[in-house]
């Protein structure tokens, strides 16, 4: 049988490795907000990460879940500004007025969407940091910018790894994942009205 997940546990096991990967964890530890974008699976993949990355850990994760001001940006300003100008509202609301630390982790399987890699461009000259978690070596990234690319073929197995090193960063923040039991223990023990 073909191996369509390319070897997945150690293409996995190999970025866990990078230097990048360490300097993943080391940025999200010192930062307040941790942005996350992507498009397509990786959009869902953001979105997933973010929610359950806020939920599990005492960091603060947020994925662009709003279609209508994604839409409503996408139409007045251009596909490419959708994330830079969300940056600019999260600025103004948080960042300048409070100092808080922001990092922005960009998706993209190909290494090159054009405005996943402006985005990491446009919180550089906010003065975040950044990092893109490529499928393949980006061609188009600026210099300075991190990538933690996970070399693959296709975009699944680049997304199915994304999503992996998210609960990775769980266990590597200093907390754990509930497992499918322990959560149904939970459940149990809760009062009547509580039990879903």
């Amino acid at each position: 049988m073909e191996d369509i997940f390319e070897n997945i546990q150690q293409k996995f096991d190999d970025a866990v490795r990078t230097q990048e990967y360490k300097d993943l964890v080391k940025s999200i530890k010192k930062s307040d907000i941790i942005i996350v974008t992507g498009n397509g699976g990786n959009y869902s993949i953001a979105s997933h990460a973010a929610s359950d990355l806020t939920r599990l850990t005492d960091k603060f994760f947020i994925a662009m879940d709003s279609l209508s001001y994604f839409s409503s940006v996408a139409n007045d300003y251009g596909y490419n500004n959708i994330f830079t100008r969300w940056f600019d509202k999260i600025e103004s609301t948080f960042a300048k007025k409070k100092n808080i630390k922001v990092f922005v982790i960009g998706l993209s399987g190909s290494g090159n969407s054009k405005n996943i890699v402006s985005s990491l461009d446009g919180a550089r000259d906010k003065g975040w940091d950044s990092m893109l978690i490529s499928g393949k070596r980006s061609i188009c990234l600026p210099e300075g910018i991190p990538e933690l690319c996970i070399e693959c073929e296709a975009f699944h197995t680049a997304e199915l790894i994304s999503l992996m090193l998210f609960y990775q960063l769980v266990h590597d923040l200093g907390y754990s994942c509930p497992t499918i039991d322990k959560e149904i223990r939970r459940k149990s023990m809760a009062p009547k009205a509580l039990r879903g």
